[in-house]
Formats: C-alpha cells, sequence, structure tokens
C-alpha cells in the first residue's frame, strides 16, 4: 500500500488490546465497501503508537471539559514519548483528575493503541451497523481516527 493522503484508522477503545489474528479477515470482510482489499493495513506494535491525525486543534479534559492548555498537553506527550508511551496516565491540570493521554477529547480526534488498522482512501464513513459488527468480530470497542496529509 502506498503512502495515502487520507485514511481511516482503526483502534481499540483500550490502546493495550490486540484483537486476535483470524479478525483480521473478518474486518476487511465487514469494511469491504469502504475500499479494495489492497487498501487495508493492519500493524501490531510493542506498545501503544499515537495515532494522529494530522493536527489534535483544541484538547479538552474529559472529567470537567475545560480546554487544555497546549504547553501542558506537549509537556505530557514528551514525557509519554520518553516512556514509549508505556504509561499514559496524566493528571488533568484543570481539575486535578487522574485521565489518561488516549481519552481526552481531542477536536480532531486522536488516539493511541497497539493494534492499528489503517485504510487507505475510503470511500466513505463506516456505517453504524459496520461498526458494531467490526466491534464484535474484534471484541472490543473500536474507535476511529480520520488522518489527512
Amino acid at each position: 500500500m502506498s503512502l495515502a493522503r487520507n485514511r481511516l484508522v482503526i483502534v481499540p477503545a483500550d490502546p493495550e488490546f490486540v484483537p486476535e489474528t483470524g479478525s483480521q479477515d473478518a474486518l476487511r470482510n465487514i469494511l469491504a465497501a469502504l475500499a479494495p482489499p489492497d487498501a487495508f493495513r493492519i500493524r501490531v506494535h510493542s506498545r501503544p503508537v499515537f495515532v494522529d491525525p494530522g493536527g489534535v486543534g483544541e484538547i479538552c479534559c474529559p472529567n470537567c471539559r475545560e480546554l487544555l492548555p497546549n504547553a501542558w498537553w506537549r509537556l505530557a506527550m514528551a514525557e509519554a514519548r520518553a516512556g514509549g508511551f508505556g504509561r499514559l496516565l496524566v493528571r488533568a491540570p484543570c481539575c486535578q483528575r487522574q485521565t489518561t493521554l488516549n481519552d481526552l477529547v481531542y477536536e480532531y480526534p486522536a488516539r493511541f493503541g497497539r493494534w492499528v488498522a489503517e485504510i487507505a482512501e475510503p470511500v466513505r464513513a463506516p456505517l453504524d451497523g459496520e461498526t458494531r459488527r467490526v466491534e464484535a468480530a474484534l471484541g472490543c470497542p473500536i474507535r476511529y481516527v480520520r488522518v489527512r496529509g
């Protein structure tokens, strides 16, 4: 698969979860209407990776919905990156409650995951029924990240 300008990335909601290998064929079959088979790529990493949509925009606390300072987020990301993204737990500066970098509310959704499925140049967004079938096939809730660029 060549580097696509636009990709739809699927990650489990739990950044540490890795679906069973057999579920990958089911994923391709369920989402066949989105792109041809050669447009799919699945990767498994030893630690979570950051799936960047090409800019995250504003970021809010999932607990109190306050806007988080960009400088705080960059520092939290640098610390997490230095640890290989093995620890995503952070304390929000607004309400002092714990959350994770994965659970922050990103204006342009971004996520972390060890298991990452990419669809190059999808022709449309997945339908609700397709999403439910993918979650059933993978055995976990999923999140989408639209990567542009």
